[in-house]
């Protein structure tokens, strides 16, 4: 797999999670940026961790490719908002 279908894969299935929990299908778009980036922070640092220290248990369901998805999902959703809201801040 190539990485441009691995990156639109991979938002499309947690945006689609997300919507089996019972998250409107945009409502993402009206959250600012760094809302996004600090979530995808968050997802990036959550795998680092588990990497670096695998005997630490994970408080979610999430294991660390669950952490890492989820992370470019919330950076290609602040690029988004980025690029189409004009949110340059």
């Amino acid at each position: 797999m190539i990485i441009e279908n691995l990156a639109a894969n991979t938002v499309s299935h947690i945006l689609q999670e997300g919507m089996k929990q019972g998250h409107a299908p945009d409502s993402w778009k009206d959250e600012p940026i760094t809302f996004h980036l600090l979530k995808g922070i968050r997802h990036a640092t959550s795998a680092m961790l588990l990497i670096q220290h695998s005997d630490l248990p994970c408080s979610t369901d999430e294991d660390t490719i669950g952490h890492l998805e989820r992370a470019v999902c919330r950076m290609a959703m602040a690029l988004y908002v980025m690029k189409n809201k004009g949110e340059n801040k």
